[in-house]
This record gives C-alpha cells, sequence and structure tokens, in this order.
C-alpha cells in the first residue's frame, strides 16, 4: 500500500476562514451525479454541518471540530506537516493503512461485514515483521523500529 493511503492528515496554517463545502465546480457527464461535494457531516457530524451551513471556518476552530489534526501558525506550517510526516513514516505503515482500509469500509457496511473484514485485516497485520517488531520491542521494553512490512 502507498503511503498516500495510509493516512489522511490535515494540517492548516493560519486563521484563514475556510468553506464547509467543496465549492469547487462539478464536472460534467456522470460524475455529476455521483456528486463530488463534502459536507463537513462526514469528518464532524451531521449535526454540525446542519448549524455550519454557508459559514466557514477557521483553522483552530477546524481543529476544535476534528476537520483537521492541526492548526499551527503559518510561520510554522512546513516545519510541523514535516515532523507529522516523519513521526507517521517512523511507525507501522502497513498497519496505518489497514486501520484506515477498515474505518472507510465501516462507513460502507454493516456490523457483521465490518467484523467479518476486521479480522481479515487483523489475519494480515499478525503475519508482518512489524507485528513481529511491536512484539519483540514490547517484551525486551524498548521503542520499536518499524519497517512498514
Amino acid at each position: 500500500m502507498r503511503g498516500e493511503e495510509a493516512t489522511q492528515a490535515r494540517i492548516v496554517g493560519g486563521e484563514r476562514r475556510q468553506p464547509l463545502v467543496d465549492q469547487r465546480p462539478l464536472p460534467p457527464g456522470p460524475a455529476r451525479v455521483a456528486g463530488r461535494r463534502e459536507l463537513v457531516a462526514v469528518e464532524a457530524g451531521a449535526d454540525v454541518a446542519r448549524r455550519r451551513i454557508g459559514e466557514g471556518v477557521g483553522g483552530q476552530e477546524a481543529e476544535r471540530l476534528g476537520l483537521v489534526n492541526r492548526c499551527v501558525p503559518l510561520d510554522e506550517f512546513e516545519e510541523a506537516t514535516e515532523a507529522f510526516a516523519q513521526r507517521l513514516a517512523a511507525g507501522p505503515t502497513h498497519a496505518y493503512a489497514l486501520i484506515k482500509e477498515l474505518m472507510n469500509q465501516s462507513l460502507e457496511s454493516d456490523l457483521e461485514t465490518t467484523l467479518r473484514f476486521e479480522g481479515e485485516l487483523q489475519d494480515i497485520a499478525i503475519n508482518t515483521a512489524d507485528h513481529r517488531e511491536g512484539v519483540s520491542a514490547f517484551l525486551e521494553k524498548r521503542h520499536p523500529h518499524y519497517q512498514g512490512n
């Protein structure tokens, strides 16, 4: 799995207000029917989306609502995103990808299907070198050194 599939981080710099609805023009054709506009309802809940129709949010409020991982001053943006990326890259990236895959799938499935899929992904995760490294590090009381496999 590619790195960008493993996580979806949102870090904002500054307090410029952003709309809660994707206001880019829709493409012509079948994609228009599917609808490319994403409301904040997916990220922060339908109640927040309903209360905030027609409004935008600044960086700190977006962080408070859970729309972004972190809001930093604009002059710290590059440093903060690099540190965040390095922290993720040093972790069990394959496991992160599996977790994200499960989270995405669970939004569209019933509980039984989600639990079955979770078991399948756990079977994959438990057979990785990173899992073995995590267990070894725990037993040896040291920090793990993950390789992403």
